[in-house]
C-alpha cells in the first residue's frame, strides 16, 4: 500500500474481524484512522494499540451518525465494513 500520510480514513465496523484489520492497515500506512463501531471496549483496546487510531463509538444505522462523522472528519477514504 502506498503511504497514506496526511490522509484520513473512516472505517465503519472497525471493532473486529475484517473492519479491525482494515483500520489497523490504514493506521500502519500512515493515515489518521477513525474506527467506528458500537463496541466501546473493543474500540478502546484498538485505539490503545496505535496512536493513529481514533475510536468513535456510534451506531452506523442511525442516519445522524453519517452526517456527524463525515462533517467532523471529512475523510479522504471511507470503508464500510459493518453488517451481517
Amino acid at each position: 500500500m502506498n503511504s497514506l500520510n496526511g490522509k484520513t480514513a473512516l472505517v465503519v465496523g472497525a471493532s473486529r474481524g475484517l473492519g479491525r484489520g482494515i483500520v489497523q492497515a490504514f493506521g500502519t500506512a500512515g493515515a489518521s484512522a477513525i474506527a467506528v463501531a458500537r463496541d466501546a471496549t473493543a474500540l478502546r483496546e484498538l485505539a490503545a494499540s496505535a496512536p493513529s487510531i481514533t475510536p468513535e463509538i456510534a451506531d452506523a444505522t442511525d442516519p445522524a451518525t453519517a452526517d456527524s462523522l463525515l462533517g467532523r472528519y471529512m475523510p479522504d477514504i471511507l470503508a464500510l465494513v459493518a453488517g451481517a
